[in-house]
């Protein structure tokens, strides 16, 4: 390759590393905006909703071992390595094989996180467990997408589940959604 061939290699290298940059630069950009701007919700609506034993064993089994629970608390955590809501795992670097359970109400910013996490090579899997609400914005937004490229696989579960810490079954059905760097 002549001298001017490599360069011209060089730059269109740059050029695609530039426009990748810009555009992580926007996701975290659009990231920041929602983190700041997200929902007030009431603290007699709980959004806290504590992982059942037995479904994270089946889900650790299946796509873990799990190193970080980035939405958790001291009490509901399922994860070794975990964030607190003190600590924001919204703006906190994820790592490894990610699961979490968000505060209900605020779902599509944690999917957008996780994403923009896989998208920076940060992460290698994410796993959801979030309320079955397929209607919502950020499902046609984030969920799709993820789905047709075959970066997400979702999976209904049966039945309402109870919840650690409540005395009955929650009032909503769950799904799971397990996001997948692909390579």
């Amino acid at each position: 390759m002549t001298t001017e061939g490599a360069a011209q290699v060089a730059l269109e290298a740059l050029a695609r590393f530039e426009a990748r940059l810009l555009e992580v630069e926007r996701s975290v950009a659009e990231l920041a905006a929602l983190v700041l701007h997200r929902p007030h919700i009431p603290a007699s609506k709980s959004t806290r909703w504590g992982t059942p034993r037995d479904l994270f064993a089946a889900l650790d089994a299946e796509f873990g071992p799990f190193d970080l629970d980035p939405a958790a608390d001291d009490e509901l955590h399922v994860v070794e390595c975990y964030f607190t809501e003190a600590m924001n795992g919204l703006l906190l670097p994820w790592f490894g094989r990610v699961f979490c359970n968000p505060p209900y109400g605020d779902e599509g910013v944690w999917v957008y996180k996780a994403l923009l996490e896989l998208a920076l090579g940060h992460c290698s899997r994410v796993v959801f467990l979030v309320p079955s609400k397929t209607s919502v914005s950020w499902w046609h937004e984030l969920v799709e997408p993820a789905k047709a490229r075959g970066e997400c696989e979702v999976r209904f579960l049966e039945g309402r589940l109870t919840f650690r810490g409540a005395k009955s079954c929650a009032p909503f059905a769950s799904t799971v959604l397990v996001f997948e760097r692909k390579a």
